[in-house]
């Protein structure tokens, strides 16, 4: 984790060699019901598009990355841990 901000953001990166490094923001706002938050995830691929194609050709791709790992936040952040570890790397979450 690289920056967190109460109830507003949380940046954070994955642990990698620096140049295949992907960042990513998640941003929280209040959704339009009492008791609702809206939750958007930006992943930021390394080498940008050409990355994204890279990513896609191994079959990672961002957007299923970036709703998987919505997927799990939301897991962690209700139960306190993560079950689902489907699209992630295999030895990732234990």
């Amino acid at each position: 984790m690289t920056e967190e901000r109460t109830n507003e953001l949380i940046r954070y990166e994955t642990v990698t060699s620096p140049g295949l490094r992907t960042y990513w923001e998640v941003y929280f706002a209040p959704g339009s019901e009492a008791g609702q938050t809206e939750v958007r995830e930006v992943m930021k691929a390394p080498q940008g598009r050409l990355g994204q194609a890279a990513l896609a050709l191994i079959g990672k791709f961002p957007a299923e990355e970036v709703s998987s790992n919505l997927h799990r936040l939301q897991q962690l952040l209700e139960t306190g841990r993560i079950t689902d570890k489907s699209y992630s790397v295999p030895g990732k979450f234990h």
